[in-house]
């Protein structure tokens, strides 16, 4: 009985992709996302392979087992397009996302990227020392560098090094302990790491929680653009609180500091407990949760 033998000629290939490629084929293993998307040719995913080696991600324990780091840089790279980190605006970070980045960015590298991310590598290497070994899993790694990339581009964390390698062991390992009776928002965290975590909503949900716990940690760190009032991630603390003292005495809304008026995220504003013009420091330390009225009424007057 005759039969037809399909075959395929692959020309130009690396000695490395070689080796995938007769490994899967003897031992019938197929190909992962990270193998898949390393096939891809292009100015992009030569920079992502470069990126892939940088000495941060060996002192973490997340392993490089067929292209971890590749993938993981690309799903970085992904969010810093656009200044999305900047903009806290996420992207689903899946395989077919990356193919068409890789595609968009075959011929020119998007701009001011890997700049950002050199950057924010060297400062995670340098500040997390020994510390990233708290750093075990894929999805953690991601957010971490999230986490660093934006603060490094919003917040003045020059002497605040050690606080922030001091956060990122303690976060995580109570990540690691926490259980769904959790009300300090650990479980959460857990739960959009486990759950579809290349998603572009939990990436956002991680990112938002991370960031807003790193915030009480260090309620005195401060924008670099004090003029501008408090960051987008302080909003989110200070209101936070605010609901919280809320909700433990009964009441179901986040409430105005000044008037006792319910005030909601997106109608409220964070305020000056002491006015910036009076000296006060921007930070979630000296902010308050007030409705827009009231602030505008308090201007330069001290609350009580």
């Amino acid at each position: 009985m005759n039969r037809l033998v399909y075959t395929t000629k692959i020309y130009s290939v690396d000695d490395e992709t070689t080796s995938v490629i007769f490994l899967r084929v003897q031992e019938g293993v197929p190909l992962n996302s990270a193998e898949k998307l390393n096939a891809m040719r292009g100015k992009l995913r030569n920079r992502i392979l470069e990126s892939s080696q940088h000495p941060f991600f060996r002192k973490t324990r997340v392993r490089e087992f067929r292209f971890a780091y590749r993938y993981l840089c690309a799903q970085i790279a992904l969010q810093e397009t656009d200044n999305g980190v900047s903009n806290h605006i996420f992207k689903d970070a899946k395989l077919r996302s990356l193919k068409k980045m890789y595609e968009n960015y075959k011929k020119v590298l998007p701009p001011k990227v890997f700049e950002r991310m050199s950057s924010t590598f060297n400062f995670l290497r340098k500040t997390l020392g020994s510390s990233a070994q708290s750093i075990r899993k894929k999805s953690d790694l991601l957010t971490v560098y999230l986490i660093a990339s934006y603060i490094l581009q919003k917040f003045a964390l020059k002497g605040k090094e050690e606080k922030f390698k001091d956060f990122v062991a303690d976060f995580l390992q109570k990540v690691e302990t926490t259980t769904f009776t959790d009300t300090e928002g650990y479980y959460s965290y857990w739960v959009a790491r486990s759950s579809s975590p290349d998603s572009k909503g939990q990436i956002k949900n991680r990112f938002e929680i991370i960031l807003k716990k790193f915030l009480e940690y260090d309620p005195t760190i401060e924008p670099k653009d004090v003029q501008r009032g408090f960051d987008w991630g302080q909003k989110l603390v200070i209101y936070g609180k605010a609901y919280k003292e809320a909700r433990q005495i009964g009441k179901e809304e986040a409430e105005c500091k000044i008037c006792g008026k319910p005030t909601p995220l997106a109608e409220g504003e964070s305020d000056h407990i002491k006015p910036h013009n009076l000296g006060g420091l921007t930070t979630v330390e000296n902010g308050q949760w007030t409705c827009v009225s009231c602030n505008r009424i308090k201007s330069d007057k001290y609350s009580v």
